[in-house]
């Protein structure tokens, strides 16, 4: 299994980390550093924000993270997020929806009872 992380979602993800006090900056960078040996870090481009900005959606974030992970030949994305899922899925995507369970329930397989 590869995964692929945006640069925007590093940004993000550091801003709400670091404005809420949760973390320090030099252990953030430690972790994006050891995050980044499992995952391709992806960036955004002149042509992703055209695309988006000719063809408007109602969430620009999501249809950012859509136009990423369809181009870079991405088979899910993980979220927690119904809108984003409910928007695409009905979409004839080619790119699949999992919640974050989902992923651990199939890299881990049923649960024993």
């Amino acid at each position: 299994m590869e995964g692929v992380i945006t640069i925007q979602s590093i940004v993000d993800a550091s801003y709400v980390l670091l404005r809420k006090g949760e973390t320090k900056t030099e252990d953030f960078a430690s972790r994006i550093l050891s995050i980044s040996r499992y995952v391709n870090i992806d960036s955004l481009g002149y042509f992703d924000l055209k695309e988006v900005c000719l063809h408007p959606g109602s969430d620009f974030e999501d249809d950012i993270q859509y136009i990423r992970a369809r181009d870079s030949f991405c088979h899910v994305i993980v979220t927690n997020d119904r809108r984003f899922i409910n928007r695409y899925t009905y979409d004839n995507s080619s790119v699949r929806f999992m919640t974050p369970s989902e992923l651990v329930g199939q890299i881990l397989g049923p649960a024993e009872s």
